[in-house]
């Protein structure tokens, strides 16, 4: 959605075959494929990216990464790819739900995570 695209990237499958026939499963990996190869071509910046060049320098502050430990922190405001960490903990059920930054969570901060139990973070 701009007036002046860089460029287009428009991908047709005629007369899909398969089980799954919707966009979403023959598409869009090709879309992806070709926009993973264009991103670094055209120079947008990704993540991990710290510093990006023009007339002057910008710097990027990375977020501190989440560490749940004995206690339940403050995830308020946290993105919802900061959270991505807190899959790995084998040890606890995380549900999030919306899309966005943590607006609410349960159990509240500094609560004593206990193993097993449910982390429900609500984002916004």
């Amino acid at each position: 959605p701009t007036s002046k695209p860089r460029l287009i990237v428009y991908v047709v499958i005629d007369y899909p075959r398969g089980k799954e026939t919707y966009g979403s499963q023959i598409a869009a990996p090709v879309f992806k494929a070709v926009a993973e190869r264009l991103i670094p071509y055209l120079g947008i910046p990704q993540e991990g990216d710290r510093l990006l060049k023009h007339s002057g320098e910008v710097r990027l502050t990375l977020p501190a990464a989440i560490n749940i430990g004995a206690r339940m922190p403050d995830l308020t405001g946290a993105a919802k790819r900061q959270l991505l960490i807190l899959f790995q903990k084998e040890d606890l059920r995380i549900l999030l739900k919306g899309d966005g930054y943590v607006v609410r969570q349960d159990p509240p901060p500094g609560s004593l995570i206990r193993e097993g139990m449910t982390i429900v973070l609500e984002l916004e």
